[in-house]
């Protein structure tokens, strides 16, 4: 075990860690940059931020489906497959999300 260290940022709103069961950690929250507003409605207020480590917290990654564009905010909607790969959806109280990988 390692001591604690801020791996996205010290003013996340509402964080979120997912582990699978080998491991990986996908950790997720609101940042206090706007959103860029690509959702087509208005989805949350803050810009999500999105960190992966496939090594149990040793190092980490950011993650973007892509540059510019809102991320979906999993909030415990995620899954990985047999082949490894994460699949997240927003709930669908959120209209207008579509499902990413990494």
């Amino acid at each position: 075990m390692h001591e604690p260290v801020t791996i996205m940022s010290d003013d996340g709103r509402q964080p979120y860690l997912f582990c699978t069961a080998k491991g990986t950690l996908l950790v997720q929250a609101q940042l206090r940059a706007r959103a860029f507003d690509t959702k087509g409605k208005y989805v949350y207020h803050y810009r999500i931020g999105t960190m992966i480590s496939r090594d149990g917290g040793a190092t980490w990654n950011r993650f973007t489906a892509q540059e510019g564009h809102d991320d979906v905010y999993t909030r415990a909607a995620s899954t990985r497959s047999r082949t490894g790969r994460f699949s997240c959806s927003t709930p669908s109280s959120c209209r207008g999300n579509s499902p990413t990988t990494a």
